[in-house]
């Protein structure tokens, strides 16, 4: 696990505009708890559920689920 947060935190580029755009969209779970505009950013900016999985850390695993599940049921 520290192995991980060392190269999260190694890798990470605050320029990246994929990283903006994850931070929008954390913020919008985290701050508004409004999964479904979190979901359409994530839909709109074409990245994928692993890039936002995989550039941050504020998410539990219950707004990871939650998140899943609105992306799969609108991906039907």
């Amino acid at each position: 696990m520290a192995t991980f947060i060392e190269d999260l935190l190694d890798n990470y580029q605050e320029d990246n505009p994929k990283n903006r755009i994850v931070y929008q969209i954390v913020n919008c779970i985290k701050n508004e708890s409004d999964f479904d505009k979190a979901l359409q950013l994530l839909i709109d900016s074409g990245l994928s559920f692993e890039d936002v999985i995989s550039r941050t850390c504020r998410l539990n695993f219950f707004d990871v689920i939650n998140l899943a599940d609105l992306f799969i049921e609108k991906s039907k």
